[in-house]
């Protein structure tokens, strides 16, 4: 198999390895806890957008890029309450879901 069909059978896997990263670097430059929790509403609503989105769609791919932001975060934010952070990702998605079901938001297609 060459690396071309690799990438494209393991690209979740991928991508969410460097959303890991991202969310644990994120979460170690936080300068305290309340920023903290207000970045990790904020990713967690652009992926309530990306639910919203592809709501029709949605696969598991998108799921272990969003699980692995949120695990490296989690992994990052070392002084912060793990609970807290699921807590406010999981907020943030589903308001910003709910917004955009209910038409108070819109979004364009990219």
């Amino acid at each position: 198999m060459n690396r071309k069909a690799q990438f494209h059978n393991h690209w979740p896997e991928i991508v969410g390895f460097f959303f890991l990263v991202l969310g644990l670097v994120l979460a170690l430059a936080a300068p305290t806890e309340g920023v903290s929790y207000i970045i990790v509403f904020i990713a967690g609503a652009l992926g309530g957008r990306l639910w919203w989105q592809e709501k029709d769609t949605f696969k598991v791919s998108w799921s272990v890029i969003l699980l692995g932001f949120l695990i490296g975060y989690i992994i990052g934010g070392w002084y912060t309450n793990r609970n807290f952070i699921v807590v406010f990702f999981i907020a943030g998605a589903w308001i910003t879901y709910w917004l955009h079901e209910k038409g108070i938001l819109s979004s364009t297609e990219i």
